[in-house]
This record gives structure tokens, C-alpha cells and sequence, in this order.
């Protein structure tokens, strides 16, 4: 079991023409700054496998996140980085299920079913922000030939970084 927080702080400056807009109760703003600042708390559990033909175990994870910078003006419409409702306002905080997987081993080969983080060369988990993404689906990795690992999945749904459930 493992919990692990970091915070995320960025300042995003808009070049030339380009504005950041958010609305306020006087209506619609621009700003050619916006700031974002996170704290990231993940607790980690990942468990071995049964003593069996099959072994059987379980990755767990719980992700929070806490907005430290609060304000609208601030914030000017979020990013992919902070939670904003529809209004513009920012979200104090939020919470998922971060990793939620049953895995199998027989002999090189492991099989997970759930939510969890893959990392191939044709998709990967994104882990530089307060919290990490993840993807819902099954995966298959084999290692039984020596230097070379075939891995296979299917995923439908991802839970992005800066966001409580899941996209298609």
C-alpha cells in the first residue's frame, strides 16, 4: 500500500491574438494568462498473486486531487489540468477510482480485466500531472520468449488526468 501526493503548478501565457475566456455573473472575460495549481494524492495497493496454477490478484487505486488556486479569473476556463464546471468555476475537489483490475497469471502469461494503466507504443497512460490517466478494458502480456514481450487489448473508456469519470 503506497500514497504518494505531488503538486501541480502551471502558468500558461497566451502569444498574440489568443485569449483565454471564462464568464463571470458580468458576463464573458478574456485573459491572456491562466494559472493552475493541483495537489495530487494517490494511494496505490498492488497485490501479488495466489500460490496456484492460476494466480489471481488486484491492482487498487484511489485518486483526489485538490484545487489550490480557486479563482475563476485565474483559472480563465480551466485546462488539462484543473476540473471547471460548466460556468467556469473551479472544482475545490474530486475523486475516482484510479485503478480498479483483476489480474491472472499463468506460467509468462498475465491477463487484466478493469481499469488500469497500459503502456504500449501504440497507447500509454500519461503520468506528469497531479494525477495519472487510466484506461477500461483487458490487456494480455506474454513474456515467454526471452527479449521479447507481446502485449494485446481492448480498451473502450479512459479516465483523462483532469476529470472524475470516464470518456468513450
Amino acid at each position: 500500500l503506497t500514497l504518494n501526493t505531488r503538486t501541480w503548478f502551471s502558468k500558461e501565457m497566451a502569444s498574440k491574438n489568443n485569449l483565454y475566456r471564462y464568464n463571470t455573473k458580468d458576463g464573458p472575460q478574456t485573459s491572456h494568462s491562466r494559472t493552475a495549481a493541483v495537489e495530487g494524492l494517490k494511494l496505490d495497493f498492488r497485490s501479488g498473486y495466489t500460490d496456484s496454477t492460476v494466480g489471481v490478484g488486484a491492482d487498487l487505486s484511489v485518486y483526489s486531487a485538490i484545487a489550490l488556486e480557486r479563482s475563476t479569473a485565474k483559472a480563465a476556463g480551466g485546462s488539462n489540468r484543473l476540473l471547471v464546471n460548466q460556468d467556469g468555476s473551479v472544482v475545490d475537489d474530486w475523486s475516482k477510482l484510479g485503478i480498479a483490475a483483476l489480474k491472472l497469471r499463468f506460467a509468462d502469461t498475465q491477463v487484466k480485466i478493469g481499469r488500469q494503466q497500459v503502456d504500449t507504443p501504440m497507447m500509454s497512460f500519461f503520468d506528469l500531472r497531479a494525477l495519472p490517466s487510466s484506461f477500461d478494458g483487458a490487456s494480455l502480456e506474454n513474456a515467454s520468449i526471452s527479449g521479447l514481450t507481446l502485449k494485446a487489448g481492448y480498451f473502450d473508456h479512459t479516465s483523462s488526468r483532469a476529470a472524475a469519470g470516464t470518456d468513450e
